[in-house]
């Protein structure tokens, strides 16, 4: 979904800075809509969804705080919010606030709109493309947020009858209200309602036909009754209508229903692609049958064992195979999922599956078939109690140790910004770079990601390391002290800078002297190991003198390109015209060199280099050489004077 269909609301009462902010949204092609106050905010998440809500804390009538509650207990239980505020400056409060809404962030006015934007690109962008990822990550740590699981449901498109089991578990273990609507490839189409995580209903055009069946089955009525009931009812829900005939208890009629849904919901696990989609609601459970997740579970291990294929099993836990799993549980031993007889069919797995082992190495160790396995670890991955971590094992320890060593080297005793700088941070230093280095960080280095035989020294190792990035991480998503670091990196920097553009210019004396190799080698040493844009400069200059003052045209076309681009660098800086003026030279353009070096020796007169090189042109230009670039351009004057001419 791009982010032209992300709606965001904002609450706020000062209205000019309101529309600014919508404004800028607008530009990053988000929709926003504004509400001056609670109130009116209240009205519109009614009526409308928004992917965000930004509010401001000091609200007439009602503050944003307030409003926040009201909105978390009601239209937006997981929907990100944002606070800010010029008012309220104390971070107490500001630590408060995220924390009674779980809010995403609190902002200091005045602030920059370009760091929320940025957090907002990176926080909604995401969410809007998790249609497009494979189901089976959803079995991952990465998707520890119900809202992040929820989304990826809403977004899918097609799916096949095997992975039903696992939409609808993730479905209800986050307390979803919706309709999950189901057309499969046979030409079939199914309906699978819940409200507040439970099942309420499965219905498609077959459900009266399977009522009927298990109402004769079960005794509940008489074939006659309900041959009697069809003939004068045709298009009323059979249950319902029987209810209201008084023909079937309150009783009689959730037994039945029951059972109805468990059936037609098990005759859609096989193997063929299903169209869906799922509508979130906000329905909630009424008296009557439904299924509950605890009565959802034998259902589960049920289709589990008796629908799925274990070739698609294996091919569906394929890139997991070399992931450790871990209990997502405090007290698996008393959790009853771990007793199902599909577990216990898996002799051993309970009592390996703390150690946090992979796949591979359960398949390895445990003497069950690896059909049995993997029904297991499907049946406990599709509730959850079960997660894959995001990264594989580490497989050579001595490698990844080694790169933890090198990472505690350069960025111990480093302030927070240069650790950041170290993972590759550019200098805009923006908070969504931050938080995409910190997670990458995270899942590839967590001591997590270590085998269980890893040396206490190497996992303390890991923590260590671990412990300095996530406190530099803590210190960079303060805003006020982000700013403040910011701007001593920037006058550290230009100190740095000023001592690397001195001994770029101590290597002058190197191209001087005629050693131009030798300057040429020392200048890109430089110019690599920190980036100097003068090393870069003054490496033209050895560059052409290396080369007798004559450079190809393709050669001299880079360095133009180049020398343009640090125009705003140079502006008043005598070299950078010199060595422009030799590029042009070098071509035989004299006229273009000419003009250059007037202009270095006017910031400079005393440059000897630019009076030295200018003596020699006007030597060259008396000879005649360069004629051709030379009248080229005096014809170029001339034209230009006539047509001026004609134009008066």
């Amino acid at each position: 979904m791009s982010s032209n269909k992300v709606a965001i609301l904002i609450v706020e009462d000062d209205k000019v800075f309101a529309e600014l902010l919508a404004e800028a949204m607008k530009e990053r092609g988000y929709r926003p809509a504004i509400a001056a106050d609670a109130f009116e905010a209240e009205s519109l998440v009614k009526i409308n969804s928004y992917s965000a809500v930004i509010i401001d804390c000091m609200l007439p009538k009602k503050n944003g705080v307030d409003l926040a509650v009201t909105l978390r207990e009601g239209a937006m239980p997981d929907t990100p919010i944002y606070f800010m505020s010029g008012i309220f400056r104390d971070r107490t409060f500001a630590a408060d606030a995220i924390k009674k809404v779980n809010a995403e962030m609190f902002l200091h006015k005045p602030f920059e709109l370009n760091e929320l934007l940025d957090v907002l690109d990176q926080e909604l962008d995401p969410r809007d493309e998790m249609g497009k990822i494979p189901l089976n990550q959803l079995l991952s740590k990465n998707f520890s947020s119900v809202r992040d699981r929820r989304k990826a449901i809403e977004y899918l498109e097609e799916i096949s009858g095997y992975d039903l089991p696992l939409v609808i578990s993730v479905l209800m273990k986050a307390n979803c209200s919706g309709e999950f609507n189901i057309a499969t490839s046979d030409g079939a189409i199914f309906g699978i309602s819940l409200a507040e995580g439970m099942i309420v209903n499965v219905d498609s055009s077959q459900t009266n036909e399977f009522l009927a069946e298990l109402l004769i089955q079960k005794g509940f009525l008489p074939k006659e009754d309900l041959d009697h009931y069809f003939e004068n009812n045709k298009s009323t829900k059979l249950i319902d209508g029987l209810f209201e005939k008084s023909l079937l208890s309150p009783h009689a009629a959730s037994l039945a229903r029951l059972e109805q849904m468990k059936i037609e919901f098990g005759s859609l696990i096989k193997n063929i692609n299903m169209n869906v989609n799922f509508t979130a609601t906000r329905a909630k459970a009424k008296p009557g049958a439904y299924i509950r997740y605890d009565e959802f579970l034998p259902l589960l291990a049920e289709v589990v064992e008796n629908k799925l294929d274990a070739s698609w099993l294996k091919s569906f836990y394929s890139q997991w195979a070399d992931h450790p799993i871990r209990v997502n549980s405090s007290d698996f031993e008393n959790e009853p999922a771990f007793n199902f007889e599909i577990v216990s069919q898996a002799t051993g797995l309970k009592d390996k599956i703390a150690e946090e082992l992979t796949l591979e190495e359960l398949n390895h160790l445990l003497s069950s078939s690896e059909e049995c396995l993997y029904k297991a670890i499907h049946f406990l991955a599709s509730g959850r109690f079960i997660l894959f971590d995001e990264m594989k094992r580490s497989k050579d320890l001595k490698k990844h140790t080694q790169h933890m060593q090198d990472i505690y080297k350069n960025i111990v005793g480093q302030n927070p910004l240069d650790v950041f700088r170290y993972f590759g941070v550019s200098e805009q230093f923006k908070r969504s770079e931050f938080d995409r280095i910190y997670k990458e960080f995270i899942q590839s280095n967590h001591p997590d990601t270590l085998p269980k035989s890893a040396p206490p020294e190497v996992r303390e190792l890991f923590e260590s390391t671990l412990k300095m990035v996530s406190e530099a991480y803590e210190v960079v998503s303060e805003n006020g002290q982000l700013d403040s670091l910011k701007l001593e990196y920037e006058k550290r920097n230009l100190k740095t800078q000023l001592a690397i553009d001195h001994q770029a210019d101590g290597y002058l004396h190197l191209i001087r002297q005629g050693q131009f190799q030798e300057a040429y080698r020392e200048l890109k040493k430089l110019y690599i190991e920190h980036q100097s844009k003068r090393a870069d400069l003054y490496m033209i200059w050895a560059h052409i003198r290396l080369n007798g003052d004559y450079i190809p045209t393709s050669e001299a076309a880079q360095m133009i390109q180049k020398l343009e681009a640090y125009s705003s660098d140079f502006v008043s800086d005598t070299h950078y015209y010199f060595i422009y003026a030799l590029v042009k030279i070098s071509q035989g353009d004299f006229i273009g060199g000419k003009k250059y070096l007037e202009k270095s020796m006017q910031l400079n007169p005393q440059f000897l280099d630019a009076r030295r090189e200018y003596a020699n042109l006007k030597a060259k230009i008396g000879k005649g050489e360069g004629t051709e670039t030379f009248i080229q351009e005096i014809s170029q004057v001339v034209s230009n004077f006539f047509k001026n001419k004609k134009v008066k």
